[in-house]
């Protein structure tokens, strides 16, 4: 599939490695043959799915919407024609700034199209929109910009009685847009914005061209996110929002504390909570709920997806989940930059971002890789790494105490005793896991079970799981934390994003 990342496997591995030890307990084992799935019956898990596409969320109205005159930034008076507006009723209004494009280009030669305007969606934090002011000057030369303050963050007014969530942050976005913009528009966001306008660019009534993705947060499971950063010292988190940061750190070290302090209640992310009082908290904690795995399939516009390779609050991980599960989404890895590119490298994040709207509209392609003709053993008798990349019609995996497996595809494949890590892999003839740890992302699992696991522990990203009688079944009980996980059987259809238990005979 797509490219080979080993220049970020030290990174990747670790960092999903981690999460999967933190998450679940240890599990051990002895080599004994693998138990066929076969003949055997199992009873359903009880386990919530989200419905693909999830029910359209209704946009806000734009008729009579108040629109008067706000102050314009210093920063922002150069640009000839710039204004700022506040949107929207007093106590609701949400301020947004307009800058003309310097130089009008009636048709975009590659792609034979009207240049559209570019709204832009920040990341949580009281800057706001003023994230993006390093990169306005090069952007605004050939298109019109459109920046928008989240209510609440910014200067955008704080709605009291509304969770900040990111479903609502797109109803708002999707306003400003129906009243600011007549016909076709780019999308891009930072961060929380990138949440954001993912959940929008699932919405079939709006005109969206092309949307791109910058360090989206709140993507993987929260337990995957806030345990990484209760090990750090929440220093990562507090990046994200520093009240939130604080609120985590100093929690404890069980995931069960941690997830109790930021699983509150719809009241309390309307407000209620003296810990959520702050909207940068509110947000952040509807954030690290939000399931967005249900609105990825939705995706049809063409998508750049930019990412820091050392992005300590989204991990790469994020980014390669959505490369996998946006259907024309390209990845683009920025080396050495962190969270925000906008100030890490500002010019060739422009670049990369100017370049793929500029392009005439392509779909990326995706080589179909089939199993290879050879079958293969890998046994490391509890010693060293391995890294795979070649297809071949069936792998077996034997005491392995590090391994990795990259866009190969397969037939049939078993690991036994072993500690694995798969990214962007194809199984067509069933997966079979015991005694193991793995860790998935991307990719997909198919056979007449997609998954059949016997003493595991598993943290699955952004993959496609696919069984003709179940996707996931397991012998003894297992773990697994799900991540915008779509499953397909003959009982289940739907996106999974949270942590199931599977008791021994459950499947899904």
């Amino acid at each position: 599939m797509k490219f080979r990342l080993n220049q970020y496997r030290n990174v990747v591995f670790c960092t999903a490695l981690l999460n999967t030890w933190a998450i679940f307990f240890g599990c051990g084992g002895h080599d004994a043959a693998p138990t066929s799935p076969k003949n055997e019956s199992f009873t359903l898990a009880d386990v919530q799915m989200d419905e693909i596409p999830p029910t359209e969320f209704d946009l806000l109205p734009v008729s009579n919407l108040n629109v008067t005159d706000a102050v314009l930034d210093e920063e922002l008076t150069h640009f000839d024609g710039a204004a700022a507006l506040w949107l929207g009723d007093t106590r609701r209004r949400s301020y947004v700034v307009e800058i003309p494009a310097r130089q009008k280009i009636p048709k975009n030669t590659l792609a034979g199209e009207e240049q559209p305007p570019l709204v832009m969606v920040h990341g949580l934090g009281d800057a706001g929109m003023r994230d993006f002011y390093p990169v306005l000057e090069t952007l605004s030369e050939t298109r019109d910009l459109v920046l928008i303050d989240l209510p609440g963050l910014g200067r955008s007014e704080v709605p009291d009685d509304t969770a900040l969530t990111p479903v609502y942050f797109a109803r708002r976005v999707a306003q400003v847009i129906q009243a600011r913009i007549d016909g076709p528009f780019d999308l891009l966001g930072h961060s929380l914005g990138g949440n954001v306008c993912l959940t929008l660019a699932s919405h079939s009534a709006l005109s969206l061209r092309r949307l791109v993705i910058v360090d989206a947060a709140g993507v993987l499971h929260r337990e995957a996110f806030v345990k990484k950063q209760v090990d750090a010292g929440a220093a990562p988190l507090s990046k994200l929002h520093k009240g939130l940061g604080g609120l985590v750190k100093g929690v404890g070290k069980t995931l069960v504390e941690v997830t109790g302090v930021v699983e509150p209640s719809d009241a309390r992310l309307a407000g209620g909570s003296e810990k959520l009082s702050t909207p940068g908290a509110r947000a952040a904690t509807a954030l690290i709920l939000h399931r967005i795995g249900a609105y990825l399939p939705a995706i049809t516009a063409p998508t750049l997806l930019v990412w820091g390779e050392n992005d300590a609050v989204a991990p790469l991980r994020t980014g390669l989940l959505l490369w996998d599960r946006i259907a024309a989404a390209r990845l683009s890895v920025l080396a050495d930059v962190g969270h925000v590119p906008m100030t890490d490298a500002p010019e060739e994040m422009v670049k990369r971002v100017s370049r793929f709207l500029d392009s005439a509209p392509t779909i990326p392609f995706l080589p179909k890789t089939a199993p290879g003709q050879s079958s293969k053993t890998v046994n490391c008798k509890g010693r060293g790494e391995a890294h795979i990349t070649e297809n071949s019609t069936s792998l077996h995996i034997i005491s392995c105490p590090s391994i990795l497996i990259e866009n190969a595809s397969f037939k049939q494949l078993r690991i036994e005793n072993s500690t694995v890590e798969m990214t962007g892999i194809t199984v067509t003839g069933g997966t079979t896991v015991r005694n193991s740890r793995i860790v998935i992302t991307g990719g997909r699992l198919s056979g007449d079970i997609g998954l059949y696991i016997d003493n595991v522990t598993a943290d699955i990203a952004g993959s496609f799981i696919d069984g003709r009688t179940h996707a996931v079944a397991a012998k003894t009980s297992s773990r697994l934390l799900f991540s915008a996980v779509v499953i397909h059987s003959a009982h289940y259809h739907g996106a999974v994003h949270e942590r199931v238990a599977l008791a021994a005979k459950q499947a899904l």
